[in-house]
């Protein structure tokens, strides 16, 4: 089987022993920008990737999309898609899923992201094995993943957020070294004159393009949500806060330069309150204090005038 790595890249973590020989199963390895830097023979054949380029994950399932090829993906709006399936890839450490492809193939997909956030996907044709009772797990799937998915964005609703840290804290309390991570609380400023001002319809169009622009600045392994209205929840595991913090200037930079048609002279901007998470025995606790923390610093940064970042001063 022919191998395609794009140089330079070090992979040095990786046992490609698992990727030679005659292996009829797609193998591919993503970035911790979910850019893909590894992949093989059979991945790119499915997929429709060039095996002398490294294309970001939603690039290349964009494309498939315009030319209904590689996976079959049922919507009217590729970007909300996307959007919604950027919000929730790479958040759990292993996941495992059944695909379709515009071809009639059917695979099952596993997932598996380490703690630097780099993404192995492992897929086994299963197309033989189909059952009659597919539709129905099928449509059981699309009702989960709707009940996790905020309606107007797209991005991930607060119980999805909410079941995630839980799950992953239960996981990591129990290892012995915990490591730094980062949680922010993000608020669109003063989205009730935007409102006010321009209509609920405008209002909704502010809040889809800053999720979509939002999404498209973070990690495959960050978790951002809706947390309801116009507050917003990023979780950044394996980052301290002023990583996290330079991070989010960066994201408050680009959600700057967004320009409405509607309204040419609004300018969207948020206000974050940024934490590290400290543990405590009990994942509730330890997500309820964290949680506390951050929405204490959010309202020291609207205080603050707005357009604000206050992160949580380093423990001595």
């Amino acid at each position: 089987m022919q191998m395609h790595i794009s140089p330079p890249v070090s992979i040095s973590t990786y046992n490609l022993d698992l990727l030679l020989g005659s292996n009829p199963n797609l193998i591919a390895v993503f970035d911790a920008s979910d850019r893909l830097i590894l992949a093989n023979a059979s991945f790119r054949e499915v997929y429709f990737c060039d095996p002398a380029q490294r294309p970001y994950w939603h690039e290349f399932m964009r494309q498939n999309f315009i030319h209904r090829r590689g996976p079959l993906i049922e919507t009217d709006d590729i970007e909300a898609w996307l959007t919604a399936a950027d919000a929730r890839r790479g958040t759990v450490p292993h996941r495992a899923f059944e695909a379709e492809m515009v071809d009639g193939r059917i695979f099952w997909i596993t997932e598996t992201l380490d703690l630097k956030g780099f993404l192995v996907l492992v897929a086994s044709e299963i197309t033989a094995l189909k059952a009659p009772g597919r539709n129905i797990r099928v449509e059981r799937d699309e009702a989960r993943r709707a009940s996790w998915t905020d309606e107007l964005t797209d991005v991930a609703n607060r119980r999805y957020v909410m079941k995630t840290l839980r799950d992953w804290l239960s996981q990591r309390l129990q290892e012995e070294t915990f490591g730094e991570h980062a949680i922010a609380l993000i608020d669109i400023d003063r989205f009730k004159d935007v409102n006010d001002r321009y209509g609920h319809d405008f209002g909704d169009v502010v809040l889809i393009e800053f999720c979509r622009r939002f999404v498209s600045g973070i990690r495959l392994q960050d978790l951002f949500g809706r947390m309801g209205g116009e507050e917003f929840l990023l979780f950044l595991p394996n980052c301290s806060v002023a990583d996290a913090t330079l991070r989010l200037q960066a994201i408050l930079k680009d959600i700057g330069s967004i320009r409405f048609a509607q309204a040419p002279d609004y300018s969207c901007s948020f206000s974050t309150g940024i934490c590290s998470v400290r543990p405590d025995r009990r994942p509730d606790r330890t997500l309820d204090h964290t949680l506390s923390t951050a929405d204490r610093l959010l309202y020291q940064a609207k205080a603050s005038g707005r357009r604000c970042i206050v992160s949580e001063e380093p423990a001595e």
